[in-house]
């Protein structure tokens, strides 16, 4: 009986493949609601923009229908403007990143982005360590370059003829 119940379960591949089907439609579906709700047609969305989609029923019911819970807007917009480093966020990375609001956070979700931080924590390290040299060396040279101006200051003033003094003796 337990082997008819596991063989009737759709499998692991199955599941995943049915999931991506439906992240397409729903992207596909994100992308017609924002179509009609970006007003200056740029293709991308302002805060003010986005503003508006929380207070748009559809957007509201899409969004509920899939389970992506964005419960202070304004925060979420800004972090994906942080990302963009920009004041606007072009909708297929809205997309995205709304599509992966789906859901509560798994532990994978978690590990991934504890991992992900401590990845960027290592390359700032080694960036800063290396801005650190090169300001040195800049310093180094910079003493040097200042002590030649100053010996050349010293041998053009030294090079210098003093006029004889003229003498009414």
């Amino acid at each position: 009986m337990e082997k008819a119940a596991r063989l009737a379960q759709p499998d692991v591949d199955t599941l995943m493949l049915d999931k991506h089907h439906q992240d397409i439609v729903d992207a596909k579906h994100l992308s017609e609601v924002f179509a009609h709700l970006d007003a200056d047609h740029s293709g991308n969305i302002s805060i003010q923009e986005f503003l508006e989609m929380t207070q748009d029923p559809t957007f509201l019911e899409f969004m509920q229908i899939r389970g992506i819970d964005i419960k202070d807007a304004k925060m979420f917009f800004n972090m994906l403007v942080s990302a963009c480093r920009a004041n606007e966020v072009d909708i297929k990375t809205f997309i995205g990143s709304c599509l992966r609001m789906k859901g509560l956070a798994t532990s994978i979700d978690l590990h991934t982005l504890g991992f992900e931080v401590k990845t960027i924590h290592k390359r700032l390290s080694k960036y800063q360590d290396e801005e650190r040299g090169k300001i040195a060396r800049l310093e180094q040279l910079l003493v040097v370059a200042i002590d030649k101006i100053v010996t050349m200051e010293r041998r053009s003033q030294s090079n210098i003829e003093v006029p004889p003094m003229i003498s009414t003796v």
